[in-house]
């Protein structure tokens, strides 16, 4: 099996939702909902944390936007599906 990154697996889940906005809480529901992505061995918990898709989504301004409340969507031209 292939292995899922953490940020493509937040862009799937925003191209399934519409590009709507979404929260980095409500992402992180459906990243553990899901269960497509494994964190490494070394994490604390095995759930993906509301910290963390924030944080990943900092790291790759070029695929995700945040407006003023932090919500968190694809930048255009980002929401073709893998």
């Amino acid at each position: 099996m292939n292995r899922i990154y953490l940020h493509d697996e937040i862009k799937d889940i925003l191209v399934e939702n519409g590009n709507q906005w979404m929260t980095s809480k409500e992402i992180a529901r459906l990243v553990n909902e899901r269960g497509r992505y494994k964190q490494t061995a070394r994490a604390k918990t095995p759930d993906v944390s509301s910290s963390q898709i924030s944080a990943r989504t900092n790291n790759y301004p070029q695929m995700f936007e945040k407006d003023e409340s932090k919500r968190i969507r694809l930048v255009k031209g980002q929401t073709r599906k893998f």
